[in-house]
Parts: C-alpha cells; structure tokens; sequence
C-alpha cells in the first residue's frame, strides 16, 4: 500500500547481523493494531528501549498519518517484544484522537519521538 510505511527487524547474534530470520513489520502485521492504509506513514519515527523493563528491547512506532476520516490525529504504537523479537499481544497504541491541547485537537502524533528525563515522548507535527 503507498506511503503505509513498515520496518525490518534484522536479527543477528555475536559475528553480527546475519540477516537470518529478519522480518517486516507493518500494521497488517500481527498484534499491530490497525490496518496499512495509504498515507499511514507507519514508522515515520521509530525509537529502540525496553519500555516494560523485562529485559528485551520494545519499539515505538510513529504513525503521523494515521487518520480518522480526513482529520490526521496519527498515532504512536508500543510494540512490545516477545523472544522471538516479534511484536506481544500486550502492544498497544495511543491515537492523537484522544489528546488536545490549548490550540484544540491534536494532529500528527507521531511525528517525532524522543526521550525526556528517561520517558518517551511523542510529538505532533504543529
């Protein structure tokens, strides 16, 4: 689907990245939420952290153009790991549908994704 976006997990070991059982991962994908749409923009930003603290690296995904109608609220997915590397049943995902501020709703969640004090943070595209 054009401009519905996905990523690579590339699997490795101690030589390093072999590629051997790497797979993709879009939101037709197993335990994503949602369903690849053009313009999604899955994985327009993508941050790397264990984000349950069990040990194994989870990712949150930017989805800036995730939309609800016409409106662009976007979207961040926390997909958390299995020890397969692919994304738990546990995931989840927070829709910019859900948040306002002072300026009224928020459009392009996702858009950027950082860390402060620790944290994630997910910005909108304004």
């Amino acid at each position: 689907v054009p401009g519905a976006g996905g990523f690579t997990v590339l699997r490795g070991g101690a030589p390093g990245v072999s590629g051997v059982g790497s797979f993709g991962v879009s939101q037709n994908a197993t335990n994503v939420a949602g369903i690849a749409e053009k313009g999604d923009g899955f994985a327009w930003t993508v941050q790397i952290r264990d984000m349950n603290h069990d040990g194994r690296q989870d990712i949150l995904v930017g989805v800036p153009g995730e939309a609800a109608g016409t409106n662009p609220f976007g979207a961040v997915h926390v997909l958390l790991s299995t020890p397969t590397a692919r994304p738990a049943k546990t995931s989840y995902h927070l829709s910019g549908r859900s948040f306002t501020d002072r300026e009224g709703p928020v459009y392009w969640l996702g858009y950027a994704i950082g860390a402060v004090g620790g944290g994630p943070v997910a910005t909108t595209g304004r």
